[in-house]
């Protein structure tokens, strides 16, 4: 019996929480450029003639979780994907990854950017880069997660898989921003599971 009790202890203390969130509108804020939704496909469209990148802001904070969703664009840009932190009251960059640009989004399409920022603060930017050869095409869907545990960031693109870790990390999440610099962006079925 002892051992039972002490098995049901285990698994209990073992279980996670994960909370699966579709984002509402309430939560989506879009900074620059427009954006509409239709037949379940978000599109975020560059203003003509703009040339700064612009975001979808989606406002649901979380410690460890995974964000989910398909992609795709009709020109060859850089996509940034961008999570902030606010551990002392105002957003600094947790993590900062680029599809098809490496650490400053300019140096080459053929790459997969992860930036972290240990021992940043908003005065003075420090980072770690990690850069990666991938390249997704434009005019296809592109299935992406990125899943944030402890200290480790894994981002799955078309089933490749690339991994960073930051002590950053582990500061959790108050949002995270989806961009495009160029025409429109399309995302798809989008979700975070909480795992907190």
């Amino acid at each position: 019996m002892k051992t039972l009790f002490s098995v049901l202890v285990t698994l209990s203390l073992c279980s996670v929480y994960a909370e699966e969130i579709t984002p509402s509108e309430d939560q989506i804020q879009q900074q620059k450029g427009t954006s509409s939704t239709k037949d379940g496909i978000r599109t975020q469209t560059q203003d003509a003639g703009s040339t700064r990148t612009i975001f979808s802001v989606y406002r649901i904070p979380f410690k460890e979780g995974s964000v989910s969703f398909t992609w795709k664009v009709e020109q060859e840009q850089t996509i940034p994907f961008l999570v902030d932190g606010k551990p002392n009251g105002k957003a600094t960059h947790n993590l900062l990854i680029r599809f098809n640009g490496g650490h400053r989004g300019d140096d080459g399409i053929d790459r997969l950017g992860i930036t972290t920022f240990d021992g940043s603060t908003k005065e003075r930017k420090k980072f770690q880069a990690h850069t990666f050869d991938h390249h997704a095409k434009p005019g296809q869907w592109h299935k992406t997660s990125i899943t944030i545990k402890g200290n480790k960031v894994t981002v799955v693109i078309n089933g490749k898989t690339f991994t960073a870790t930051s002590e950053k990390l582990r500061e959790g999440s108050n949002r995270f921003c989806i961009g495009n610099k160029i025409g429109s962006l399309h995302i798809k079925d989008l979700k975070l599971v909480k795992l907190n």
